[in-house]
Order: structure tokens, then C-alpha cells, then sequence
């Protein structure tokens, strides 16, 4: 359908041309194709857009087709969504596929009419209601609670294929959630001159540690804290930035990132980290751990700049033991500067020796 339209500001950006016929002349134009801006009426809301319309230069009246009149309606939708912050079709899509689950059988767990879920698909526009249950389909705790009330409405073999989707992401979540507290647990839900003005970021970090454990051999937990630190401060010495978002403490055989001991651990549990006590003194009972990488450090979390400051830290301290990179450590105004158990501010990477 073609009608033309009136009153319209006439401000239009032209981007194509054809001939055709005007609806308004009713005979064969040259007709502009081009956009204008729009006010359309969404539930007694104006809500403006660019438009795509017609202009005949004869008749000089603008008008759209029925395709130009679709399009346009579902940017003032797009726009009316994203105001009211409800869902765009393509996401309640994805919360329905994150399922493996049909449009019919899950507007059959919601307890909706079966037509209903494809419209609001193809853009028809939700109400607040039904996007607010589609809101609570994004956890897979509420979408199992409506799986396990509703699945005598789904066929057997549909209740098995979303009860294994249920498992897999139920892991999915509890990985997310375990990564997320770690963070916190670290510290690193901070970004000031103690994390070396960045978020902690835990694959970097990962990244890092297996990379220095890499050699055969392994390295001395002591050696392997202060290779971190060095890597971080080195960094940030350079760019202004850490690399990872570590924070590290003041400890008497020097620096080392906070709560590395469970970091550690969490490595050696995943398999990822190989660790062996070797004994330095039977009679004083002094023993220390070495740790080996399991497998090749995957480095592509890190930019080259930061796997070359990796290679840097990693090269300049090769031939010293332990105790040699503990007292180098000592000597650094970082460390100088800071009391036991204190946090080592990043601002002492200027003064670093490296």
C-alpha cells in the first residue's frame, strides 16, 4: 500500500533513484529513494526515526510501500524497546535457543498462546509482562523451575535433549560464578594504583604463571611470586598499566600477589600446575614447593607488547635461584617502601631496577 504524506519536515538525505509510478501522479516518475526523520506513534508514545521513504520531484510528495512501511515501523519498535528496556527480537531468540527448545514448546512452558512467541520473534512488540518471564528465562535456575513444573506438555525425547542442555549449563555458570569470586577474593574488584589501575584478569594472569613455570625442572614458589610481580611492575613501568590487575603484598622473602597460596592451589587441583616439596633442610624442617607447567601456557589472553615483557622478565632473571631473586627483590624501592603485610603501590614501577 502507497500513500502520501503529508506535513512532513523536508529534510531528506537521498540514497538511490528509479523510475516507477507515482502513487500520487498515478503515471511513470523519477522517484528518490532516501531517508527523513519520522515521528511514529508506539503506544500513544512519539518515537522518532529515519524513515525510509519515497519523493516524487513532479508531485513533490513523499510516500512509502508496504516494505518501506514494515521497515520503518520496526525501527520505531527497535527504538521503542530499547527506551522502555525490553528485549530486541534477536535476544528472546537467543534465550530460547540457549534451551534447544521450539518456539511452540516454550510458549508452551510459559503458558502462552502458541503463536505468540513466533510474533514477538518477528518483531512484533512484547508487553511488559511476557518480557519480564522472558527476562527470568536468561538464568537456567528459572528456566528449570518452569522446565520441571510444565515438561508433562513436552514430548519425552524434548525432555531429555533440554534436561542435558540443563547440565551443560548449569556448569557453564558455576565456571562463571567460580571465576567471579575468585576476583573478588583476590582483590581485584578494584581499579586504583594498587591493582595497577586495571581489573583483575584472570587468564592473563593464568597465562603468566604457566608461562614462567613452563621450564623443565619448574620453579621455586618463592622465584615464581616474584617473577609475577616483576612482569606487572615491569609493565606498568612502561605503559602506565598492569597487565594482569594483581595486587601484591609486602612479605618478608618479598613481594608476592595477595592470596596466592589459593590461587596456586586452584592450578595444581585443575591439573593445569604440577607441584613437588623438595626438601632444603630435614633438620630445621625446611621445605620448599616447586612448580611445574602441565601443559604449553596458552598465551593468546595476552597482546604482544605483554608477551614480550613476559620474555623480558623471564630472560633477565633465567640464572638467579630463589633466594638471589628474593634479595634483588629486597632492594627495590617498592618494597623498601612498604610495610609487612601492606600493599605495594604500583607508583614504585618508576624506580624499578629491571
Amino acid at each position: 500500500m502507497a500513500r502520501a504524506k503529508e506535513g512532513r519536515q523536508m529534510t531528506f538525505k537521498e540514497i538511490g533513484m528509479k523510475r516507477d509510478i507515482c502513487p500520487v501522479c498515478e503515471a511513470e516518475r523519477e522517484i528518490k529513494i532516501g531517508l527523513k526523520k519520522e515521528m511514529l506513534a508506539i503506544n500513544n508514545e512519539l518515537i522518532e526515526i529515519e524513515a525510509r521513504v519515497e519523493y516524487c520531484a513532479t508531485c513533490k510528495e513523499f510516500f512509502a510501500d508496504v516494505e518501506a512501511e514494515e521497515e520503518n515501523i520496526q525501527k520505531a519498535y527497535r527504538a521503542y524497546r530499547q527506551t522502555h528496556d525490553l528485549l530486541q527480537p534477536e535476544e528472546i531468540r537467543e534465550i530460547r535457543e540457549r534451551y534447544g527448545i521450539s518456539q511452540r514448546a516454550f510458549s508452551r512452558l510459559l503458558g502462552w498462546g502458541e503463536i505468540t512467541l513466533h510474533r514477538y520473534e518477528s518483531g512484533a512488540l512484547q508487553d511488559e509482562a511476557h518480557n519480564n518471564e522472558l527476562l527470568l528465562m536468561k538464568d537456567p535456575d528459572n528456566f528449570r523451575l518452569l522446565f520441571e513444573r510444565g515438561q508433562d506438555k513436552l514430548a519425552p525425547h524434548l525432555i531429555r535433549q533440554i534436561e542435558k542442555r540443563l547440565v551443560g549449563l548449569s556448569s557453564e555458570k558455576h565456571q562463571n560464578w567460580f571465576k567471579k569470586y575468585l576476583e573478588s577474593f583476590f582483590g581485584f574488584a578494584r581499579i586504583d594504583i594498587y591493582s595497577g589501575f586495571r581489573h583483575f584478569d584472570l587468564d592473563k594472569f593464568e597465562s603468566a604463571i604457566m608461562f614462567f613455570a613452563r621450564h623443565p625442572g619448574g620453579v621455586l614458589k618463592t622465584k615464581l611470586n616474584k617473577l609475577a610481580w616483576y612482569f606487572d611492575f615491569l609493565y606498568f613501568k612502561k605503559l602506565g598499566v598492569s597487565v594482569t590487575g594483581t595486587v601484591y603484598i609486602r612479605l618478608p622473602y618479598g613481594p608476592v600477589p595477595k592470596n596466592y597460596d589459593f590461587f596456586l592451589h586452584k592450578l595444581v587441583s585443575e591439573e593445569a600446575l604440577l607441584m613437588e616439596e623438595k626438601i632444603f633442610d630435614k633438620a630445621r624442617d625446611i621445605i620448599g614447593e616447586i612448580y611445574l607447567a602441565a601443559e604449553e601456557p596458552d598465551l593468546s589472553f595476552l597482546t604482544v607488547e605483554e608477551r614480550q615483557c613476559l620474555e623480558q622478565v623471564d630472560k633477565h632473571f633465567q640464572n638467579l635461584n630463589a633466594a638471589e631473586i628474593s634479595r634483588y627483590s629486597h632492594e627495590e624501592a617498592g618494597y623498601q617502601n612498604t610495610k609487612d603485610g601492606d600493599m605495594i603501590s604500583y607508583e614504585w614501577a618508576k624506580d624499578l631496577k629491571i
